[in-house]
Parts: C-alpha cells; sequence; structure tokens
C-alpha cells in the first residue's frame, strides 16, 4: 500500500509518486502506460507529472481488488504443500499397483510339485510353502482354478480382507482318498474334511463356494464314495462346521448356482439313470442352509438299454424361467445326448434328441441291432421323468 505523502500535498514528480506507491520509478512509469496509473502532466511543462494522492489509493485498492486469483498468497501457501503431496500419492500408487511395495501380496494362484504346494501373488513370487505326507497328482491341478470341477479355490472366506486357499488334496496313488482343506494367507492348515481318513475311498468331484451372509463364503463339495459310488453333498462354513450334510446314492459331477438356487446333475447308481437334484438356499438369523426339493431321474433311451449303460447328466444350465439339462445317452467317442428343456420344478417342457445320437439311432437301425426308426413319438417319450423325494 502507498505510503502517507508528507502533508498531504500533490506529488511533483516520479521520484515522489514512486516513492509514494514504494515501488521504483519505472516500474510507475510502467504502471501509468499499462495499468493506467492516474498522473497528470501540467501543459507547457515537458516532462513534468503531478498526482493526487487519494487518487492513487484509490487506484492501488482497485488493484488489489482485482488481482488475479494465482496471485492470492493464500493459494499459493496452499500449492506448497498440495503439489509434493499429490506427487507423492501418485507414486504410492505406481508403487503399490505396479511393485506390490507398501501393500500386502495376496494369493494368486498355486504351484504344485510333489509334496509341495507353493502359493504365488499376481507377479508369480512365492508367498509360502505347504508340505504334504503324499505326493499330488500334478495332473489333476491342470487348469484345477477354472472348470467345473476346480481342485483349489482363492478366496476371502471370512471377510477379514486376506484370502484363504480352498484346496483338494489329490494324493498320486490310484484310488487314494481326497481331503479338504482350507489354508490361510500364511499357508497354515485351518481346518480339514474329513478330519481323518476313512478306510473307504471318497473323490471330491464338485467344489464351489457360495455367499453365507455379509462378507461370508461357504463352501459346497460332493464326496463320491468308491466302489459303490455312492455321494454325499456338504455345505460347510468357512470355519468348518458342517451346515448342511445330503445323502444320496449316485456321483454327482454338474453344477449350476443362480441366486438361491443350486442345481446338481450326475448318476444315480442304483437305479442307473441319469439324475438331478435342486435345492433353495435358505438364510435365517445370519446363518445358511440348504433345503432339498424332489429329485428327478431321466428315462433310458433304447439305445442306451441297447448298450447297458447308464446314461447320465453332462450339462446344466439355470435359465431365465426354468433349467435346460443335457443328458449323454452314450458316452464313447462322443457325447449321444438328448436335451431336456425343464421348468422350475424340473417338470418336463421340450426335450430333442441331437443330431449324433439321431444318426447313431438311424446307423443301428440300418444294422438290424434296433427294429424301429427313431420319430417323433420316440423323441417325446425321452421327455418322461420319474421324481424322487430326498
Amino acid at each position: 500500500m502507498p505510503s502517507s505523502p508528507p502533508n498531504g500535498r500533490t506529488l511533483h514528480t516520479w521520484k515522489q509518486i514512486a516513492s509514494y506507491l514504494d515501488a521504483s520509478v519505472r516500474a510507475a512509469q510502467m504502471w501509468e502506460r499499462r495499468a493506467g496509473l492516474p498522473v497528470r502532466r501540467p501543459p507547457g511543462e515537458h516532462g513534468q507529472v503531478t498526482a493526487d494522492p487519494q487518487e492513487l489509493l484509490r487506484w492501488a485498492a482497485s488493484r488489489e481488488r482485482r488481482a488475479p486469483w494465482w496471485r492470492n498468497p493464500r493459494l499459493r501457501d496452499a500449492l506448497f504443500w498440495i503439489v509434493p503431496l499429490i506427487l507423492l500419492t501418485l507414486l504410492a500408487h505406481d508403487l503399490t499397483e505396479h511393485h506390490g511395495l507398501f501393500s500386502h501380496a495376496q494369493v494368486a494362484s498355486l504351484l504344485i510339485n510333489g509334496r509341495i504346494v507353493s502359493a504365488l501373488d499376481d507377479q508369480r513370487h512365492e508367498l509360502w510353502r505347504a508340505e504334504f505326507d503324499e505326493p499330488l497328482d500334478v495332473r489333476a491341478y491342470a487348469g484345477s482354478s477354472v472348470g467345473l470341477s476346480p481342485r483349489w479355490i482363492v478366496e476371502d472366506l471370512d471377510g477379514d480382507g486376506a484370502r484363504e486357499v480352498v484346496l483338494v488334496e489329490v494324493p498320486t496313488a490310484v484310488g487314494s482318498p481326497h481331503r479338504l482343506h482350507v489354508l490361510d494367507a500364511q499357508g497354515k492348515v485351518r481346518w480339514s474334511y474329513p478330519q481323518r481318513v476313512h478306510d473307504h475311498p471318497e473323490l471330491v468331484t464338485i467344489l464351489r463356494t457360495i455367499p453365507a451372509g455379509p462378507r461370508q463364503r461357504a463352501i459346497l463339495v460332493h464326496f463320491c464314495g468308491l466302489p459303490r459310488h455312492e455321494g454325499t453333498f456338504h455345505l460347510i462354513s468357512s470355519d468348518g462346521r458342517i451346515l448342511t450334510r445330503y445323502q444320496h446314492g449316485g456321483r454327482l459331477d454338474q453344477i449350476a448356482v443362480s441366486g438361491d438356487l443350486i442345481l446338481l446333475g450326475g448318476e444315480c447308481s442304483r437305479s442307473r439313470a441319469a439324475e438331478v437334484h435342486q435345492f433353495r438356499i435358505v438364510s435365517s438369523d445370519g446363518n445358511v442352509s440348504l433345503r432339498g426339493e424332489p429329485e428327478i431321474q431321466f428315462v433310458r433311451s433304447c439305445v442306451n438299454r441297447l448298450f447297458s449303460r447308464a446314461n447320465r447328466v453332462t450339462g446344466l444350465a439355470i435359465l431365465a424361467d426354468g433349467h435346460l439339462v443335457t443328458v449323454a445317452e452314450l458316452i464313447d467317442e462322443m457325447p449321444y445326448e438328448v436335451f431336456h428343456e425343464m421348468n422350475r420344478d424340473l417338470s418336463p417342457r421340450r426335450c430333442w434328441a441331437s443330431d449324433a445320437f439321431q444318426d447313431l439311432h438311424r446307423r443301428l437301425e440300418i444294422e438290424g441291432r434296433l427294429d424301429h426308426p427313431f420319430n417323433a413319438a420316440e423323441e417325446a417319450a425321452l421327455c418322461q421323468t420319474s421324481t424322487h423325494t430326498p
């Protein structure tokens, strides 16, 4: 701000004006040319200037009001701290995302080598190792994190932010029983199922997880017992509690899950027929369980009966208004399939045979092994099902 003029009198020289404005003479002259500094030049007096101090005060005040936002000293002080903070934030994000620093690495995949299971992060760095008593069948784990029946699943089961590993122990020895293990973020076994190995081998044919409450997951697992192929379907909580246990006389290896609906498919060992089981996920007081609904078995075709083989479910899909079930009437070099479109209560809607099945039926007819053609009536007869209460 300008200083007070001597005795409040008019200023008569550039030196007095500059001194009043607390600036240099050159700056005062520049302000006259570019910023409208209010100075006067008396007529006839070349080089002489005068200025009214009150007008200079008003001019200086207006300059402060119109000062651009980027010259605000408060903003300058704020930027002095904000800009370095932004740069540090970007640097930390880059180190976290691309180099894994400042964050806890999570398990992303597994590597099986003999009796050793290695947990790897998304950069393929080893996080921990776990050792089992028997060598594991490496072939059983090829691509086992995806597909219909995975052998391991990496998920946060209990909602604590750390991923657990759900692992099926598949020994190399033929006929050895499978066991289910849940390992924590450090590779320690939290629990195993069954707790001890039974005398009769049991093989895991289905493994999935489903929501079981806020930030909680439960494990769906199906064990098929040998040699009679009698199965047991379990819903197990993240801490190893058995929530639902369902025993039946068959081998199930197909699953479809949508919302609160679960479909299981496979083969009934007693009747040697393809079968489908339907369950509902029931939540009550923070707990989750499964409610079984009627089982459905599919009639065997004449081709199937000719070769004395069981038909079996090889595909399941939950549609918007029903289900699509694929039944293989004969599995040789290729599956000879019949497709069943069903309602939500598993009542039949329509069915149709694949081209491969119809060609096989025609070939067997030409060879004299079947005494009737495959027509619409026989195809409609394949839609017949029978209901069993679980």
